[in-house]
């Protein structure tokens, strides 16, 4: 019997497919074809361990398909059919993007906003969803506290809840790429489930260059790049800084959009380790190093990421060159192998940009934070004030009022939901030919923020949030 199945792109999502699924055997062959066709292509599977259960995880890339088509396909030995569609090679796109679950208990969502999400994003039919990081939090260890069989079950169970909800009108099913958090990793290698359970980008290709980070593409219209921005301090992220240089050299002309998303952003909603910008490695990097890179790409409109399960979005903002400011109190955490020094200098050169941006029609909007399920932090962002020009970089916000944390404070226009679980959301994007535009669904169905945002330089709205609060939406629109 096949357990459960799941979908990931990996490469080229017009031409390209992972199937993943679960069963009892220890090796075992897959079955599909397109759905006008008559006879079925086999391929075998690469089998792995789930710890802790008796299943094993197959898995097949399948590659050489034709654009805009659905295929059947029997995982297994199953008699079951099920469905999967390649997205067209030019086209408009819907991506969906979600984060921050943190169910480590069972049950760790008692009111269910994991799936009232989940079928919310399944109405939406996006092309892809990603979940930028933070999904159970086992902490990249099988055994976290000598709960590894707890954890596999809560594994298994929340792929099982995607299947039944991430399943389109024409009964396909929505592939899932899984970016990983602060909660599912040690160091920068060490993954546990996320890397065992998960092809991209935890297998490395031609579009994954090490372990943790990668691209993928959407036909022509979409490069979808994923960042390793989520683990504190990790040595990677500066690397990633050249990789993500070099690949938009090589491939950012070739596609109308470029999205790209970590756990971590450059921009926070809240403070951390008692910084009024935030110390850690992570977003200092980003700033510094890979922001005034991005910022070069009038088709990079927005940049989405998790972390601190509030509901968040900047103002279009441009981060301008300048000296770090060490003098904030906090530091990096200890175990941050490359943590700056207070006052020190920035070991790849001199240039730093803590609160030096300015407001720009043609910047880059920051877009996330979270929550999947998870409860949201203190909102503080919008007390950090430029430097340049006196601006908050906030436009909208939800989070807890740091005064009060029983109570919550929202920034800008935007009218919470009634009850408790206020910053439960999730964001789509639809990228079309001239446009790119990013929606925020809350728990009801409501839309918390609507951005619009033109491709060209210069020719977005000063003021480009129109944010229709607790209004409903059609999804498929």
């Amino acid at each position: 019997t096949t357990l459960r199945t799941y979908l990931e792109i990996a490469g080229n999502g017009s031409t390209s497919i992972v199937v993943n699924w679960h069963s009892c055997r220890t090796t075992d062959t897959f079955a599909y074809r397109a759905l006008s066709a008559v006879d079925w292509v086999t391929e075998a599977a690469v089998s792995k361990e789930f710890p802790f259960r008796p299943e094993k995880i197959h898995s097949v890339e399948l590659t050489g398909l034709n654009p805009a088509t659905v295929y059947e396909f029997r995982p297994g030995e199953s008699s079951e059919t099920k469905r999967f569609r390649t997205v067209p090679a030019i086209s408009n796109m819907r991506i969906a993007y979600a984060s921050d679950m943190h169910t480590k208990t069972d049950p760790g969502d008692p009111e269910g906003r994991f799936n009232i999400i989940n079928d919310l994003m399944g109405a939406a039919e996006p092309d892809l969803l990603i979940a930028v990081g933070d999904i159970l939090g086992d902490e990249g260890d099988f055994d976290h506290n000598g709960c590894g069989e707890e954890q596999a079950v809560l594994w298994a169970r929340w792929i099982d809840d995607l299947e039944a909800r991430l399943i389109r009108d024409d009964g396909t099913l929505i592939p899932v790429n899984y970016l990983v958090g602060n909660h599912d990793a040690r160091g920068d290698d060490a993954f546990a489930y996320i890397g065992r359970l998960f092809h991209w980008p935890y297998n490395k290709s031609a579009f994954v260059p090490s372990k943790g980070y990668g691209y993928c593409e959407l036909g022509n219209s979409v490069l979808v790049i994923g960042l390793m921005s989520g683990v504190y301090g990790n040595p990677k992220l500066l690397e990633q800084v050249g990789w993500v240089s070099d690949l938009l050299a090589e491939k950012a002309a070739n596609f109308t959009h470029i999205t790209i998303c970590g756990h971590i952003g450059p921009f926070p909603s809240i403070f951390l380790f008692g910084n009024q910008y935030d110390s850690s490695f992570a977003r200092k990097a980003l700033r510094r190093e890979l922001v005034p890179i991005l910022q070069t790409y009038p088709n990079i409109r927005f940049f989405i990421s998790g972390h601190e399960h509030n509901f968040f979005a900047s103002k279009p903002v441009t981060i301008l060159p300048g000296e770090e400011d060490f003098t904030v109190a906090g530091v990096d955490t200890p175990n941050d192998p490359g943590h700056f020094t207070p006052g020190g200098p920035h070991p790849n050169g001199p240039n730093g940009n803590a609160r030096r941006w300015k407001l720009d029609p043609a910047g880059i909007v920051y877009i996330g934070q979270g929550a999947w399920s998870a409860e949201p932090f203190a909102f503080e962002g919008d007390l950090l004030i430029s430097t340049v020009d006196g601006s908050s970089y906030v436009d909208v916000g939800i989070g807890r009022n740091p005064a009060d944390r029983s109570q919550f404070k929202t920034v800008g226009t935007v009218t919470p939901i009634d009850g408790s679980n206020k910053t439960q959301a999730f964001w789509y994007l639809d990228f079309g030919a001239t446009t790119a535009r990013a929606r925020c669904v809350n728990l009801h169905g409501g839309i918390y923020a609507d951005i619009t945002r033109e491709l060209s330089p210069g020719s977005s709205s000063s003021e480009p949030d129109q944010i229709q609060s607790n209004s409903k939406t059609n999804l498929h629109t």
